[in-house]
Order: structure tokens, then sequence, then C-alpha cells
């Protein structure tokens, strides 16, 4: 979750429908490509011929995606939260995609990512590197897992029965997929320093910094189950600190496990320093427009609201050169000028790997109102990180494209995402955010409580 000031919609302008059929034939192509499936996967599985959280530990047929092995679990052997090192940092691409050589490529990259190389052929580019499967979780995770099938249950748009841990590690539906996206764990209390960067076409740049916290109530190994406030997922706060007329701002946001019809997942409170009080805001979700109308409510974190206004529909999985393991971004000698660019992020400063993903496709109800008619998500098997998604207009065609990074946060325990991009093919910008110049990179928060995030203790918060 990310900054939630509201903002104006960007109107939508008109673009060639090229996008829509290259997309629908790469993907088709793709899922094609994939062994049928063999019998069906039991609970049985995790831990054995499934990874404790789902995923299929084998190597693929020619080895370029290696077996899983457990994780880069070295890197808790990392104990500095104000250093973040990059462990890959002496390797080299295997091969840099440009528009040049894209045919070679293009069965193994999403419909976004051969646009964003069809935009900007002479400056972006996909440098893949050697696939790490990297990506663990806490014990707490995976005990909490192998007991999530049959307990766990789709409930509204959201889950009931799992306290904890992937909700639906056997996938059956795009549904239970998007949710296990929603629900990963990555870590119990913490907060960082962010730097929300708005990018123009001609590289001008417009940012504002804030720090937040984030206490998770659901599957957090520091409360006993019997402790934790029911159907709790997670409590937001949000310190705004620029531009200055924004500086002293808060947000907090309550977010709910599951939530009755027609009733919202979120409760947002903001706190003005101006007037020194704190109001209930009006509800944050579906395509509220946020960070200038560049992005909506659900879809910071890739997805984070409720599914009810889409049929989701699975496609299986896919073999995709995603972004993975970028920790360039990340360190403190990084210069934001170096890696912001003109219509995309410095390439230089991004890494992709080919990974396994599941597919999973969301089309709008009819009657259900959004900005977005179809969006296709691509989730990573090994962490559950929805890690691209594209975007489509009213008319089917290609408008947004997004990705987020997954990267291991020994401090947190294991799987943490840190760069969020989000391309936005007509209008030539982009948005993302560093955290390249913050210190220190991560705050542990172990000693928060539930009471901490109360709405009542926000005006207190404020005046301090």
């Amino acid at each position: 979750m990310r900054h939630l000031a509201p903002s104006p919609t960007l109107m939508p302008m008109p673009i060639s429908n090229r996008h829509r059929t290259l997309s629908a034939l790469l993907l088709a192509a793709a899922l094609a490509a994939l062994p049928a499936a063999g019998r069906a996967q039991t609970a049985a599985d995790l831990g054995k011929s499934l990874t404790p959280v789902g995923a299929d530990p084998r190597p693929n047929a020619d080895g370029s995606i290696p077996a899983w092995t457990g994780g880069a679990r070295e890197l808790l052997s990392w104990t500095d939260p104000d250093n973040y090192p990059n462990p890959y940092a002496d390797e080299k691409p295997l091969a840099v995609i440009t528009a040049a050589n894209l045919a070679q490529y293009q069965d193994k990259l999403s419909a976004g990512h051969i646009a964003l190389l069809k935009k900007y052929p002479a400056t972006y580019s996909v440098p893949l590197y050697k696939t790490h499967r990297s990506a663990f979780f806490a014990q707490s995770v995976y005990d909490e897992t192998a007991l999530n099938p049959g307990r766990a249950k789709l409930a509204n748009g959201g889950v009931t029965g799992s306290p904890g841990g992937v909700p639906f590690p056997i996938p059956k539906t795009g549904e239970e997929v998007i949710l296990n996206h929603k629900f990963r764990f990555m870590g119990a209390a913490y907060g960082q320093t962010l730097t929300n960067v708005n990018v123009a076409p001609n590289g001008d740049v417009s940012a504002s910094k804030l720090e937040y916290e984030l206490f998770r109530e659901h599957g957090n190994p520091r409360i006993k189950p019997e402790a934790r406030v029911p159907n709790m997922l997670s409590y937001y706060l949000e310190r705004k600190l620029s531009p200055a007329r924004e500086a002293g701002e808060m947000v907090l946001a309550h977010s709910l496990i599951s939530a009755a019809p027609g009733t919202p997942f979120q409760s947002i409170w903001i706190y003005s320093p101006g007037q020194r009080r704190v109001r209930l805001a009006p509800e944050f979700a579906y395509d509220t427009p946020q960070r200038d109308g560049m992005v909506t409510s659900d879809e910071l974190d890739e997805f984070n609201g409720g599914t009810d206004r889409y049929d989701w529909k699975l496609l299986g999985k896919r073999e995709l050169i995603v972004p993975y393991s970028n920790y360039a971004m990340l360190q403190s000698g990084a210069k934001a000028a170096d890696i912001l660019k003109p219509g995309h992020v410095n390439p230089a400063f991004m890494r992709y790997e080919l990974h396994r993903v599941w597919v999973v496709e969301a089309t709008l109800k009819k009657g259900a109102s959004h900005i977005y008619a179809k969006r296709v998500f691509y989730v990573d098997e090994d962490s559950w990180c929805a890690v691209v998604q594209e975007k489509y207009d009213q008319r089917g065609e290609l408008w947004r494209v997004s990705e987020t990074v997954p990267v291991i946060a020994p401090w947190l325990g294991g799987v943490f995402t840190s760069t969020d991009n989000f391309y936005d093919l007509r209008s030539g910008r982009y948005l993302t955010s560093l955290t390249n110049d913050s210190k220190p990179k991560f705050k542990l928060l172990n000693d928060r409580s539930a009471d901490y995030y109360s709405p009542q203790n926000l005006r207190n918060l404020g005046t301090r």
C-alpha cells in the first residue's frame, strides 16, 4: 500500500489496438505450450512435490529456471536494516532485450513489456539475468499454509477460515491466485521512508516524500491467533513529509480480511495539521484516483482491494521474463538523476529473470464500474507477488503497464517488494518509488500494538 492522497483522473486518449491483438496471440501461444496438468495436487504435496507455499520446485526443461532448494536463506546473515547489499552485484546480463532483437524473446515477454520496447525503441531495454529462486518465508508462514487447504474459503471478495499463511496454495481459480497475492506475508511490523516520483515525458520530476508504517494482524507470529483483532488484515499509518503544503498530514487505514457485500475493505482517517482534527475519509477503493491520477486505489501493490467488480479467470502458468531481485535501485549510492529517465526508469538499474508465473485475467462484470475493463496479472509462483500487470481500457486497448519487484528483506523474515513502476503508454508519464537515500532502509516496529493505530491515537500522533 502506498500514497493515498486523492487526485484527478486522467482521461483516456486513443491508441492503436495492435497491443490487444499481440497480447492475445502471445498469451495463447505461451499457455498452449505448457504441459498438461497431472494428477490433482493436495495438501499432502506441500513441502514435497510442491514447495511449502505451493510452487513447483522443479527446474524447467532446459534448466534456465533452476530448482527451488529453500530460497536464498544465506541472506539471513544480513543484520543491518540501514544497509541493503546487492548479492548479485557482480553478475552481468545474459542478454539485453531491445526492440531490435525482440523477435528472439517475445514468447517469454508480457504484452506490457513488448509495448514498452516498441514505444521507446531507442532507450528502453530489458536486461535478462540468471534466475535465482531466492524467495522464502518464515516457518510460521509454512505452518499456516499447510493447514489452509480445506479451511480457507472465498468470502465476498475476501477470505475466511485462514488466520495466516497463503490462503490457497493449490489454487483452482483466478480469484484465489490474486488473493494469495493480496495476503502474502511481507513482515509483521515495519516502516520505511519513500520518495514517490511522477516523471513527465520530458523527464521533469514531481516528487513527494512520506514515511509509513505497516502493522499486520493476519499471520503475525508475534501475536497468538486468539489475541488478534478479528477480521483485521493490517493497519497502515502514513505521515507526509513533502511537499511543504502537505507536510504533517497523516493517513490511517484499517484493512479487513473479508467484508460483507456492499461494505468497504478499508476504513481510512485523515489528520489535517492545519485544522488539528481527524476526519473519516470517503471510501478510497476500486478506481478512486491516486498519485495525481496515475494509479487507482486498487492497483497500489498491483492489487489490494475487493475482487467483486471483476470476473476472474485462471489461464494457467507461463514462463515469463519478469522483474526480480532488483537491488541496484536500493543502494545508497544510487542517484535519482541516474535512475529517472524520460519515459522510463533507466534499464541499468533494473534486473529481469525468467520465472514461472500464474496468469490471471480479470474482466469487468456487466454493470460494474471501473476505468479498467480488463486486467492481466502475472503472479510469481515462489513469492505470490503480482510482478507485472497490464491494464486495458473500455475499448480493449492496452493503456497502462506496471511492475513490482520481489527482493529478500532478511529483517522481515523473507520476501519483500521494492520497486514499483507504473507506466502510462498514452501520456508517456510514469511513477516510481525510491528508497535509495532513505536511512534506515527499514524500521522494525516490534513494540507496536493495535491500539497505536486507532483513530483516537491519530490526533495524538499528529500534535506531537
